[in-house]
C-alpha cells in the first residue's frame, strides 16, 4: 500500500514502536504531527530519506511498500554490518544520515529541503543550535577527512 497511513506504519517498525505517540517520541515531533499527515494524506518523505539511510530500509519498501525491508534484498537487517560509526552518538549518526542524503541531491532540491526545514523550526533558538550542531559535525568530518 502507498497511503500516508501506510508510510506511518512502516516508519513504525522500522523505528520499534508501537504507536503513533511512540513515533513522535521517536523522532522528535508531536503526536498531532502525526495525526495531520494521515488526515492529510502527507507523506514525510525527508524523515523517510533519513530514516532509510540511517537503518539500511529501502526506499521502495517504505514509502510504497514494495520489495524486501532492507537494502541488499533483505528482510532483516544485517547483523554482521557494523555501525556507520560507532564512535557518534545517536544524535550525531541523525545528522551525519541528514548530510549524506542532502549530499545526494540536486542543488535547487537541496535547498528547497533546508529552506522547509529551516521555516519548520520551531523558534530561533532551536534553529540556532542546529546550525551550531551541523557546523560541528562538518568541522569533526573535516578533521576526520583530512
Amino acid at each position: 500500500m502507498r497511503t500516508a497511513g501506510d508510510v506511518i506504519d512502516r516508519l513504525r517498525q522500522v523505528l520499534g514502536v508501537d504507536t503513533d505517540a511512540d513515533l513522535g517520541r521517536a523522532i522528535g515531533v508531536k503526536k498531532n504531527t502525526i495525526s495531520t499527515w494521515r488526515t492529510r494524506g502527507s507523506k514525510p518523505f525527508a524523515l523517510c530519506e533519513l530514516v532509510a539511510a540511517e537503518r539500511g530500509v529501502s526506499l521502495d519498501w517504505l514509502l510504497a511498500g514494495e520489495g524486501k525491508m532492507y537494502r541488499g534484498g533483505g528482510d532483516a537487517p544485517g547483523e554482521d554490518r557494523p555501525a556507520a560509526h560507532p564512535e557518534l552518538t545517536a544524535e550525531q549518526r541523525r545528522i551525519e544520515a541528514l548530510l549524506a542524503v542532502l549530499a545526494q541531491l540536486e542543488p535547487g532540491s537541496r535547498d528547497t529541503v533546508l529552506t522547509d526545514c529551516f521555516t519548520r523550526a520551531a523558534d530561533a533558538q532551536q534553529l540556532d543550535a542546529l546550525r551550531e550542531a551541523v557546523r560541528d559535525l562538518e568541522a569533526w568530518r573535516g578533521k576526520r577527512a583530512g
